[in-house]
């Protein structure tokens, strides 16, 4: 049974996309290409995402791409 769908307003950054998020493969790799075609960042590499796991984490690896892109 897929889990309900989390309101953008009631996420927390310590949440987990897998674990308490239901986040599978597919939707890593959706969210992964949103993100980069959102904010125009360049593709990411396995290795830039091997230690994304909660949503903390997607804000700091958007957060230093477009500082870099400054």
């Amino acid at each position: 049974m897929a889990p309900e769908p989390t309101q953008p307003d009631a996420l927390q950054g310590a949440q987990r996309l897998i674990e308490d998020l239901g986040f599978d493969s597919i939707r890593l790799m959706e969210l992964t290409v949103t993100l980069e075609r959102g904010f125009a960042l360049p593709r990411y590499k396995p290795d830039q995402l091997a230690d994304v796991r909660t949503v903390d984490d997607v804000i700091t690896l958007v957060s230093t791409a477009l500082r870099a892109q400054q």
